[in-house]
C-alpha cells in the first residue's frame, strides 16, 4: 500500500522538530512539515499545492482557515485538557490577572478547566477577522499583565511588550492527529485516487476546463496548469454572468495573439446550479484581420488612444447626440466623409456601451471577399452567431447590391440587432449623397439611430479647439511645450478647406510641431505646411492651371476653385478677387461661410471666368 502524504503547517519550530522526529519512527506516511499560521498559511499553500498531498494537519486558527481554503482532508491537532493543564500549572504561582487569548478550539478546553479549578482568568476568542493587536491592547488597559495564547496572538503580545506563555500540544495530541490523518485517508483513498485519475484525465485534454457556481465564485480550474493562460482568469470573471443567460453559449475571443472558442454548459452538482466553460483554440477562426474581420477588447492600447483623443469628434453639436447612444442597445448608423472620425465613434460606443466588458468584432466591407462574406453568414463560428456583443460593419455601403440584400435578410431573420449591439458606418465621398440601397433601408429599418457627422469646412468654429486638443495630445507625447497658435495662424487653419477632414488636421498639427521652435505656432509656418496639403492633383499640372472635381455640387466646385487660386496667389485675398473678376467680400464669403448663401451673390459678379480646368 502505497505511503499517506501529508502536508503539517504547524505554529512553531518545536513542533515542527517534534513532528520530524515522530514521522522518523512510522513506516505508514511521508511527512512535509512547514511552520505557518493562520496570516501566512495561504503563502505556505502557494508554495505547497494541496494536490500533491493526501491530507493536511494544522492546529487552532490555522487548521480552521485551512478547511476553507483545500479540498483535501485537514486534521486538527487537538488542545487536550492534559495540554492546559500543564500551561496552567506553569502559572500557578502567579498572582497578576491573566487572560487566555486565541480561537475558540483552543480556548475552550482552557475555559473548562479554569473553571473547574477556579482559576481566575478572563477567557478572549478571536477569529480571522479579529484585530488582534487591538485586543490585547484592550485587555492590558483592564489590568491584564499575562496572557496564554496561541502563536499568532503570542507575536502581537511581543510586539506590544506583553508577557506571554504558548499553549505548546503534547507529543501524544500529535500522534494522534498522525493516526487519524492515516485512518481517513485509507478509508477514503479509493476516492482521492478516482479524484487525482479524473483531474488527471481533465489536465491532459486538449481544452481547458473551468467551473463556477452562480455567484460566479470559481470551483474548479485547469488554467493554473498552463502559463500562457496566466491572467486569463480575470477576464474569464468578467465575462462569466453572460454565459448564465443560455443553456449553452459558444463565443469568441481574443488573448494575446490567439483567438479562442468558449464553449459554456450550464449543469448541476450536488442540487447546486453550476456553469462549465470549456477554452480551446480556435482552429479555422474567422476572427483574422488579415480577412477583413477583426476583434478587439477595451483592453487594447489602441481604443484606449482612441479615448484619449475622442473628444475631437465629441466636440460641438454632435458630441450630446453620440453620447446619448453609449446607453441604450439601438443599431447606430455613422455616415461621413472620409477622416471625420466614423472609426473612433464606433469605438467610443462600444467601449460605453452595455457590452463594453465584451469583445468588438469589426468587419470591413471594403476588404472582405465574397467568399468570405458568404462563410460570414453561414459558418457556425461566425462572430454574426455570437450574442451579447458589439458588431461594426465598417463601410457597409462598399457591399454589392447582392450582398446587401444577404445581410439584410440574415439581421431579419436571425435577430441580429436584438442579440447583439450593431455599428454600421458608411463612408461618403465629398458630394456624394446617402440614397444608396443599404444606407437607405437601415435608416428606415431595425430603429436604427442615424449619425450624420459634418466634414470639417463646415465646423470652422470647432477648429480652434481642435487645434487646442491635438497640440496637447503632441506634447505629451512628444515632450514638447507648445502653447498653441497665433490669431492669424488659426485663421489659416479656419479657411482650408481639409479634404480629409480630422485625418488631415491632425496630420498638419503634427507635422508643425515637429518643425516649429516658438512655442506659438506662426502663420508662415502654417501657410508653408498647408501649400504641402493642397490636393495632390493641383500640384501635378501645368502652371496656372488645376483639377477640379466636376462631380460635385456647383457651391463646391466654386469652393474649390476659390481656394486653389488663393493658395496661388500667397493667401491674398485682394488678389484673388481681381484674378476671379468678384469682389473682396465676395471671396472671404465663400471661404468663410461655406459658399452656400452666396451663390446668387456669386453669379453676379460674373464668377466662373478667368481660370482654367
Amino acid at each position: 500500500m502505497s505511503l499517506v502524504k501529508i502536508l503539517a503547517v504547524v505554529p512553531y519550530q518545536g513542533m515542527a522538530e517534534v513532528m520530524n522526529r515522530l514521522a522518523g519512527a512510522r513506516k505508514d506516511f511521508q511527512l512535509t512539515v512547514r511552520v505557518g499560521n493562520i496570516q501566512t498559511c495561504r503563502q505556505v499553500l502557494r508554495q505547497e499545492s494541496e494536490w500533491d498531498y493526501d491530507v493536511i494537519v494544522s492546529r487552532g486558527g490555522t487548521a480552521m482557515m485551512l478547511r476553507e481554503l483545500v479540498s483535501v482532508p485537514v486534521i486538527e491537532i487537538e488542545v487536550s485538557v492534559y495540554d492546559a493543564l500543564r500551561c496552567l500549572k506553569s502559572v500557578q504561582g502567579y498572582n497578576g490577572r491573566m487572560a487566555v487569548v486565541g480561537f475558540s478550539n483552543i480556548t475552550e478546553c482552557v475555559r473548562k478547566l479554569s473553571e473547574m479549578m477556579q482559576y481566575r482568568l478572563d477567557i478572549c476568542n478571536i477569529t480571522e477577522q479579529s484585530d488582534v493587536e487591538a485586543e490585547l491592547i484592550r485587555l492590558r488597559q483592564q489590568g491584564i499583565e499575562l496572557v496564554l495564547c496561541d502563536q499568532i496572538s503570542r507575536t502581537h503580545a511581543e510586539a506590544l511588550g506583553m508577557n506571554s506563555i504558548l499553549l505548546t500540544s503534547d507529543e501524544t495530541e500529535i500522534v494522534s492527529a498522525f493516526d487519524e490523518a492515516v485512518r481517513v485517508c485509507r478509508l477514503y483513498g479509493g476516492f482521492r485516487r478516482q479524484n487525482e485519475m479524473m483531474r488527471t484525465l481533465l489536465f491532459s485534454q486538449e481544452h481547458h476546463m473551468v467551473c463556477y457556481d452562480e455567484k460566479g465564485g470559481l470551483l474548479f480550474s485547469t488554467l493554473e496548469q498552463d502559463s500562457f493562460y496566466e491572467g486569463f482568469s480575470e477576464e474569464l470573471d468578467k465575462m462569466v454572468f453572460e454565459f448564465w443567460d443560455y443553456e449553452t453559449l459558444e463565443r469568441d475571443c481574443r488573448w494575446k495573439s490567439v483567438v479562442l472558442t468558449l464553449s459554456s454548459k450550464r449543469i448541476f452538482h450536488h442540487g447546486i446550479r453550476c456553469l462549465l466553460i470549456r477554452i480551446g483554440t480556435s482552429k479555422n477562426p474567422l476572427l483574422t484581420a488579415n480577412r477583413g474581420v477583426s476583434i478587439s477588447t477595451r483592453t487594447d492600447q489602441i481604443l484606449a488612444d482612441i479615448s484619449q483623443i475622442g473628444s475631437s469628434v465629441l466636440m460641438g453639436d454632435l458630441g450630446s447626440l453620440i453620447a446619448g447612444c453609449y446607453g441604450c442597445t439601438l443599431p447606430v448608423l455613422i455616415i461621413g466623409e472620409p477622416g471625420t472620425g466614423k472609426d473612433t465613434i464606433a469605438s467610443l460606443i462600444y467601449r460605453h456601451g452595455p457590452f463594453g466588458e465584451r469583445m468588438m468584432v469589426t468587419v470591413d466591407c471594403q476588404t472582405v471577399s465574397p467568399r468570405r462574406w458568404r462563410n460570414l453568414l453561414d459558418r457556425e463560428n461566425s462572430p454574426l452567431m455570437r450574442s451579447g456583443i458589439t458588431l461594426h460593419l465598417r463601410l457597409v455601403n462598399c457591399l454589392s447590391e447582392a450582398q446587401a440584400d444577404m445581410l439584410l435578410r440574415f439581421i431579419e431573420q436571425t435577430g441580429l440587432c436584438r442579440r447583439s449591439r450593431m455599428i454600421f458606418s458608411c463612408e461618403l465621398t465629398r458630394g456624394e449623397t446617402e440614397e444608396g440601397y443599404i444606407c437607405g433601408y437601415l435608416k428606415n429599418h431595425f430603429s436604427t439611430i442615424t449619425l450624420r457627422l459634418p466634414p470639417l469646412r463646415q465646423r470652422q468654429k470647432d477648429i480652434p479647439g481642435l487645434a487646442a486638443l491635438y497640440i496637447n495630445q503632441v506634447n505629451l507625447e512628444l515632450g514638447r511645450q507648445y502653447i498653441g497658435f497665433e490669431p492669424e495662424a488659426l485663421a489659416l487653419l479656419q479657411s482650408f478647406g481639409w479634404d480629409e477632414n480630422l485625418t488631415q488636421l491632425s496630420r498638419v498639427v503634427r507635422t508643425l510641431a515637429l518643425t516649429g521652435e516658438e512655442p506659438h505656432i506662426g502663420k508662415e509656418e502654417v501657410r508653408r505646411v498647408l501649400k504641402a496639403e493642397l490636393p495632390r492633383y493641383a500640384q501635378s499640372v501645368a502652371a496656372g492651371c488645376a483639377v477640379v472635381n466636376l462631380r460635385q455640387p456647383l457651391d463646391e466646385i466654386i469652393y474649390d476653385v476659390v481656394r486653389l487660386v488663393l493658395e496661388d496667389e500667397d493667401r491674398n485675398q485682394s488678389r484673388t478677387a481681381a484674378r476671379l473678376g468678384i469682389s473682396r467680400s465676395t471671396v472671404w464669403s465663400v471661404l468663410k461661410k461655406g459658399q452656400r448663401n452666396h451663390l446668387q451673390g456669386i453669379s453676379s459678379d460674373g464668377f466662373g471666368q478667368g481660370f482654367s480646368v
